[in-house]
């Protein structure tokens, strides 16, 4: 792992190339911020607007997105259906711009975006709308228990990790006691604060692993 800070990431990718680096992951803060230093992105990660694979090319890295593809095969593994359901999403970041995109391609009912930063949570609506026909809202954590039949809550900005580990993005727990299904994409600590109350709350619980396992894969193939 290499530890980059924000508004440094064009000089580490260059630094990069430089030393013939191959391919990188890409994680948090950095999935967006990344593209501005790429020569290419592939066309999938275009329309997601977020970039986790990168892969040295003659003129430089090409960014792909492999997010997408962890979190469908998470979904599919535990057999969670999005057609026609209510898909609550945390965050609005790079890998909330995967989870979102992937509740348009899966037909989604409706996707709520919940984020403390109402300007970004917009911005992302409006790139699902220019792609999917699904109904799109956006909220804040106050009025997060406002929401009509969440069924489907997924969970992705880094509230929860690390140091940050006894901290959850949703104050109001009552929110689980309508929720069936909670993806949280942390995978350390294994269970979450969050996963913890919404399970004590009846929801089924489902950590980032099988995301990072499988994204990982997909990365290992565009890289081999």
């Amino acid at each position: 792992p290499f530890k980059v800070e924000r508004g440094e990431v064009k000089t580490a990718i260059d630094g990069g190339r430089q030393l013939g680096i191959k391919g990188f992951n890409v994680t948090v803060p950095h999935k967006i911020e990344v593209m501005e230093a790429l020569c290419g992105i592939d066309p999938v990660a275009e329309r997601i607007g977020a970039v986790n694979t990168l892969k040295l090319t003659e003129n430089g890295y090409k960014g792909y997105n492999t997010d997408i593809i962890g979190l469908k095969k998470c979904f599919e593994e535990r057999k969670i259906s999005i057609e026609g359901k209510t898909v609550v999403l945390a965050g609005a970041g790079g890998a909330a711009n995967s989870a979102a995109m992937l509740a348009g391609e899966e037909k989604a009912e409706r996707l709520v975006i919940v984020n403390r930063t109402r300007e970004k949570a917009e911005k992302l609506a409006e790139r699902v709308r220019k792609f999917y026909p699904i109904k799109v809202d956006v909220t804040d954590y106050d009025s997060i228990c406002a929401i009509e039949n969440p069924e489907i809550f997924v969970q992705t900005t880094s509230v929860g990790m690390g140091n940050d580990r006894d901290s959850t993005p949703v104050k109001r727990v009552e929110f689980f006691d309508n929720v069936k299904i909670v993806v949280d994409i942390i995978y350390t600590p294994w269970e979450t604060r969050l996963m913890r109350e919404a399970a004590e709350h009846g929801a089924i619980t489902v950590n980032g692993f099988d995301m990072l396992f499988y994204q990982g894969a997909a990365s290992f193939e565009i890289w081999n």
